[in-house]
């Protein structure tokens, strides 16, 4: 589906008469193209799972390249668990061309441009290139974990050429895995999460060399795990190249459970921001979002069920509660947080309207219903929260059911009021995924014949 946001510019796209976009998948925009996986079946002169691009319109919507020929599938599938990422105009991912196993790929939008970076695992063998954190890109080279079937799973990099394509250090020597997972690049930095066989999964950085790849802090102390997760980088007016993340610093004495943490570049270390659940209760931050500085995140202090903190560093609160959504100790669960024009836009459920779409400046007064699109207690369950050009698009569903009783979900766009909140377009799409803006409008890959 393709949208410019008024209702004549609202279409499904018309591709092949038996191609599936494969909304598992994410799709990505390189220009004014669209790469994701579709499949037009398996079968006699077909080709299963592969790599599509498309312009938006039906001639320019093709398979890019038949990656694993005949009607195998190019096990993309790793796409979902890892997304790809754009470097300089070239797309790095991950495929099965039958041959080599799952390995490191790269493509340029054309059939030429899109070969195997190294057979990492040589053979037929896979090193599943960074299977779960994504592959990060830091000035050019693109970071990622891989197996090559000696030294486990370990920390790589890549210029995109085969012999620019080395293993930067193994952090848990021999044989073993370090996992190392959460990868994010904070000015230049990258940081980490690695178990080097000693201290536990902790958090890590490198500079891309052995000798500069360190533990920054052993959090949960000894061979116990912190596991450092959901790290997100603060830049903009308000902070810059601070790291933000949750760990747990362990359950003995003097011990906080799962909380925020953070850690600044130019500061040796890492720190907890706050004992939101105090004690060793955990508070389990989730949905870490920056907004220009000001971190917005979920988390649950004991007594107000889950709702929307912020923090901010230097604050000598280190983190505060935004509002109470659903007051008491009920969850108003906050989720899908999307920053656009100095608001951060996110579904909950207040407890009386059902999960609807809401707003926060940062504060209690700012923190309001957007729109109850389905009335009453019935929640519209708005998803796939996506900034194009300032503009919100989303996923709900107004109420509209098929007749087995399944919710039928439209299209919607938001200007941030009730009024400007409206639906783009009458589609009664059954499980649309997957919005992705390109040049100012917004693609997207519903399952369905298109």
């Amino acid at each position: 589906m393709v949208t410019d946001g008024t209702a004549a510019g609202t279409h499904i796209l018309k591709g092949p008469a038996s191609l599936f976009f494969d909304a598992t998948k994410q799709a990505v925009a390189i220009g004014a193209r669209l790469l994701f996986i579709g499949t037009d079946g398996k079968g006699a002169n077909l080709h299963g799972s592969e790599l599509w691009t498309s312009d938006g319109t039906a001639a320019g919507t093709v398979m890019l390249k038949d990656i694993n020929p005949r009607d195998s599938d190019s096990n993309t599938t790793f796409q979902f668990l890892n997304p790809p990422t754009v470097v300089n105009g070239t797309l790095y991912f991950t495929a099965n061309d039958g041959v080599h196993g799952v390995e490191l790929w790269k493509s340029d939008g054309t059939a030429a441009g899109t070969m195997m970076v190294k057979d990492i695992n040589p053979g037929p063998s896979t090193s599943f290139p960074s299977f779960f954190p994504q592959l990060t890109n830091i000035n050019g080279t693109v970071y990622f974990e891989a197996d090559d079937g000696v030294h486990g799973v370990e920390l790589w990099r890549t210029d995109g050429t085969a012999d620019g394509t080395v293993m930067i250090k193994d952090i848990d020597p021999g044989s073993n895995s370090s996992g190392s997972g959460a990868l994010m690049n904070v000015g230049g930095t990258l940081y980490f999460a690695a178990d080097d066989g000693a201290h536990g999964d902790e958090l890590w950085k490198s500079d891309g060399t052995d000798a500069g790849t360190v533990m920054v802090e052993d959090i949960d102390p000894g061979a116990l795990n912190a596991a450092p997760n959901d790290l997100t980088i603060a830049n903009g007016a308000i902070a810059n190249n601070v790291l933000y993340f949750t760990a747990d610093d362990g359950i003995g004495a003097g011990a906080h459970g799962n909380e925020l943490w953070m850690t600044v570049g130019t500061i040796a270390g890492a720190r907890m921001v706050k004992d939101i659940n105090p004690g060793p209760g955990n508070s389990n931050p989730s949905d870490l979002t920056n907004d220009n500085g000001l971190l917005y995140f979920t988390a649950f202090d004991g007594s107000h069920g889950e709702e929307l903190w912020t923090a901010t560093p230097g604050s000598i609160a280190g983190a505060e509660m935004v509002a109470d959504i659903n007051p008491g100790s009920g969850d108003s669960n906050p989720s899908n947080l999307t920053p656009i024009n100095g608001f951060v836009y996110f579904t909950a459920d207040n407890g009386v309207n059902g999960v609807e779409l809401w707003k926060s400046g940062g504060n209690a007064l700012s923190t309001v219903t957007v729109k109850d699109i389905d009335p009453g207690r019935g929640a519209s369950n708005p998803f796939d929260l996506t900034n194009a050009d300032g503009t919100l698009y989303f996923f709900a569903n107004n109420g509209d059911t098929d007749g087995g009783g399944d919710p039928l979900w439209q299209l919607w766009k938001s200007d941030g009021t009730a009024a400007g909140t409206v639906m783009v377009k009458e589609f009664d799409l059954r499980r649309p995924t997957d919005l992705k803006a390109v040049n100012g409008g917004v693609d997207s890959s519903p399952i369905t014949r298109v």
